[in-house]
C-alpha cells in the first residue's frame, strides 16, 4: 500500500504560552529521525532530545504504546546540552509509540497534552499492517439504508430566517426536519449571482462540546468563498439545537441536556445519541443536493475530531461525496482495544461491559470507508491520544481512492503554542478543499 507521505518539517519547539517562567518545552524539543513519523517494519527509529539549555529538575521520560495511558514505561533521566537520545531501535513490529518528556512527577494531562510545558514525539511503525478492531456486521450498511430511507419518507420541509444578501453573498439560517429528537439547523451561504447547476457543496461539520457547536452565519461565509467561482456552503450543528442563544444557554446544555452525550452507552442502537446525529448529517446533505445551484458532481465534507467522525460516515455512506476532508477525525476504529491498541473517542468499548460490543461497530465509520468513492484527505496526530494515529491508518488502509495522508507531530487540540508552526497544514487543508471543488 502507497502512501501520499508529506514531509513536514515540525520541530516540537513551543513557544511559552505566557510571559514569565520557562518550561520544559521551551529549552527542549523532541525530533525522530523521519520527519513524518512513519516508519516501515524493521527500521531504525531513533527519538532524540536536542537540549539548548539543561533543565533545573527533574526529567522524566514517558513512553506509551499503542497510545495505552496506563503503565507507560517511565524513567528519570539525566539531559545534557545538546542531543540527548531517548531511543534507538531497529522496531520489527506494527506498533505506535508516543514519547513524552515531563519535569513533574507524572505524565501531562492527557486531555490537552499541548497545553503544559512537557515535549512529546510520536512514531508509527509499519502502517500499512494496521487492521481495524470491529469485525464488520453483515448488515451495517442495511441499518444505515433502512434509517435514511425512513428518514427521506418525510418530505424535507424548512424555516429560513435571518435571511440577507450582502457582499456579494445570500445568507441565512434554516431548520431543516429531521426524524429523531432534534432538527437540523445550520446556516447556509452561497455567491447570490449563482446560476443553476454552478456551485460544488461544502458541508462543515462541528466538532464535539457545546461552546463550539452552534452554526454561525460567518462560517458558512467563509467556506461559501473558500474557492473560487463560490460553493455552496453549510454549517451544521450538530446537536440540532437552537443557534445565535447566549453564551449560557449552552452552558446549561452542557450542564443539562448535552452532559456526557459522548459517553451514553449504546445500548440500543434504533435509539444511541449518534444514530441521530449522523441521520442530521445526511438529512443536511440531501438538503443541500436539492438545491438546483448544486453543480451535481462535487460534494466535499469537512471537519475535524467529531466533525471528521461525521465527515467519514457520510463518505462511507453517500456516493455522491466526492472529497472528504479530515482533520484528527474521532470515532474511527472505536474497535481498536480487540487488536491490542487504545481506542478512539468516544470510547464506547473502553468504559462499558462487552454487551455494547453488538451496537459499538454500527457507529464505527472505520467499517464504513472501504465503500467510499470520496478521496480522502487526512491529517492525523502523531501524539493524539484521543483519536491514536494507529487507529486512523487502519481504516484508510480499507479505502481504495485516492488518499492524502499527512501526519504531524501534534496532540489532538491545536493550542496557541502550536498555531504558528500548524499554520503550513491548516493552509494544506484548505488548498485540499479547493482542489476538490474542481477535481
Amino acid at each position: 500500500m502507497k502512501y501520499a507521505k508529506l514531509i513536514l518539517t515540525a520541530a516540537l519547539l513551543f513557544l511559552a504560552a505566557t510571559l514569565g517562567a520557562q518550561t520544559l518545552r521551551d529549552n527542549v524539543s523532541i525530533y525522530a529521525n523521519h520527519e513524518d513519523g512513519l516508519y516501515e517494519k524493521g527500521e531504525i527509529v531513533k527519538v532524540w532530545a536536542d537540549v539548548k539549555s539543561v533543565p533545573e529538575g527533574d526529567v522524566w521520560l514517558y513512553v506509551y504504546k499503542a497510545c495505552y495511558r496506563k503503565n507507560p514505561q517511565k524513567c528519570l533521566i539525566q539531559l545534557k546540552e545538546g542531543e540527548n537520545i531517548l531511543f534507538e531501535e531497529a522496531v520489527d513490529e506494527t506498533v505506535q509509540y508516543v514519547f513524552e518528556l515531563t519535569d513533574g512527577v507524572k505524565p501531562g494531562e492527557f486531555k490537552d497534552p499541548g497545553a503544559k510545558g512537557n515535549v512529546w514525539a510520536g512514531v508509527v511503525v509499519d502502517p500499512a499492517g494496521f487492521e481495524v478492531g470491529f469485525d464488520e456486521p453483515a448488515d451495517v450498511r442495511a441499518f444505515w439504508k433502512k434509517n435514511i430511507r425512513a428518514m427521506r419518507r418525510q418530505k424535507i420541509q424548512t424555516l429560513i430566517t435571518k435571511d440577507e444578501t450582502k457582499n456579494g453573498l445570500r445568507t441565512y439560517h434554516v431548520d431543516i426536519n429531521c426524524i429523531g429528537p432534534a432538527p437540523c439547523r445550520a446556516y447556509v451561504s452561497y455567491p447570490a449571482d449563482a446560476g443553476k447547476k454552478s456551485l460544488p457543496i461544502i458541508l462543515f461539520l462541528h466538532s464535539a462540546g457545546s461552546p463550539g457547536a452552534p452554526s454561525k452565519a460567518s462560517v458558512a461565509e467563509s467556506y461559501a468563498k473558500m474557492v473560487e467561482g463560490g460553493a455552496l456552503a453549510m454549517d451544521l450543528n450538530a446537536h440540532g439545537m437552537l443557534d445565535d442563544m447566549p453564551e449560557e444557554f449552552y452552558a446549561e446544555l452542557n450542564r443539562g441536556e448535552l452532559k456526557g452525550y459522548s459517553s451514553r452507552e449504546p445500548v440500543d442502537k434504533d435509539d444511541y445519541y449518534f444514530k441521530w446525529m449522523l441521520l442530521r448529517a445526511q438529512r443536511a446533505l440531501d438538503y443541500l443536493c436539492s438545491n438546483p445551484l448544486w453543480d451535481g458532481k462535487h460534494v466535499i465534507v469537512t471537519g475535524t475530531s467529531q466533525g471528521g467522525l461525521q465527515s467519514a460516515f457520510l463518505a462511507g455512506i453517500d456516493r455522491r461525496v466526492t472529497t472528504a476532508v479530515l482533520t484528527v477525525p474521532a470515532g474511527i476504529d472505536q474497535g481498536a482495544h480487540l487488536k491490542g491498541r487504545e481506542s478512539s473517542w468516544p470510547n464506547t468499548m473502553s468504559k462499558f461491559s462487552e454487551s455494547t460490543v453488538a451496537n459499538s461497530p454500527y457507529f464505527d465509520p472505520a467499517l464504513l470507508l472501504k465503500y467510499t468513492k470520496a478521496d480522502i484527505w487526512c491529517e492525523i496526530g502523531l501524539y493524539d491520544f484521543t483519536c491514536p494515529a494507529a487507529n486512523i491508518i487502519a481504516a484508510l488502509n480499507t479505502v481504495k481512492t485516492s488518499r492524502t495522508i499527512i501526519t504531524y507531530q501534534r496532540p489532538h487540540s491545536v493550542q496557541k503554542g502550536l498555531l504558528k508552526q500548524h499554520k503550513n497544514v491548516d493552509e494544506l487543508r484548505v488548498q485540499a478543499i479547493r482542489d476538490a471543488a474542481i477535481r
